[in-house]
């Protein structure tokens, strides 16, 4: 559970530190720049891509 005060302008900015050091640990997508957050990822030659990048990505191919 969050700790709270009775300053929610303070615990705002208390949540906003504590997501972004959060952030700043996860993996960046190469495509997007977004930080992976979701619990699996494409990893291509050490480069990073999250599953939307990688969906955006993918083609048909005529075998024809």
């Amino acid at each position: 559970m969050p700790f709270r005060t009775d300053d929610p302008v303070a615990d705002f900015e208390r949540h906003d530190r504590e997501q972004a050091r959060r952030l700043a640990k996860l993996p960046t997508c190469e495509r997007c720049g977004d930080a992976i957050q979701q619990e699996r990822a494409v990893r291509i030659y050490g480069n990073w891509f999250c599953d939307e990048c990688i969906k955006e990505c993918i083609e048909e191919v005529d075998v024809e």
